[in-house]
């Protein structure tokens, strides 16, 4: 059983869940170890800061409330990981119809193929190449407006916004 990635620094809430017997469910961590900062709660929430990188693998049970109590136990991983960032944005010529190719520059860029996702606000650039994980080439996606965040994401864990995190359309 895997769990979304946890970004190293930020907050994380993640839950267990289990087809088990009657509600609510007890939960309870029985091997292995969370990553410094996180917890695991009695009803299946996994919450805190992460405060070091790692995979990281345990055990937790599960017993349910009926009168004769079940219980199951399932081996976890979670993974905490470093958040792509975003450091620069080209401004080539910038307009409405988007279509531009702009060069994005920062860390923890996937060069795999469809590794790396950007967004232009809610719109997805439809091609991403990052020939380095500290530079990708990025289509803007069409019909923006205004200026727009552009995160990137990276399995799972997205960029925060900065200063060099917008994109203007413009007509």
């Amino acid at each position: 059983l895997s769990l979304p990635s946890a970004g190293l620094g930020r907050r994380y809430s993640g839950r267990l869940m289990a087809i088990l017997g009657k509600s609510p469910l007890r939960w309870r961590r029985t091997g292995g170890h969370l990553p410094r900062g996180l917890r695991l709660s009695r009803d299946g929430r996994i919450t805190g800061v992460a405060a070091r990188a790692g995979r990281y693998r345990f055990t937790v049970s599960a017993r349910d409330s009926e009168r004769r109590r079940q219980t199951a136990t399932a081996t976890v991983t979670l993974t905490v990981a470093r958040p792509p960032t975003l450091t620069g944005l080209s401004r080539s010529r910038e307009s409405r119809r988007g279509g531009q190719t702009v060069t994005i520059t920062g860390t923890g860029f996937s060069r795999a193929r469809n590794g790396t996702v950007v967004a232009f606000g809610r719109i997805r650039a439809p091609r991403v190449v990052c020939p380095t994980s500290t530079r990708c080439r990025v289509r803007t996606p069409p019909r923006g407006r205004g200026p727009v965040a552009v995160t990137v994401s990276v399995g799972g864990l997205s960029s925060r916004a900065g200063a060099a995190a917008f994109f203007r359309y413009t007509r």
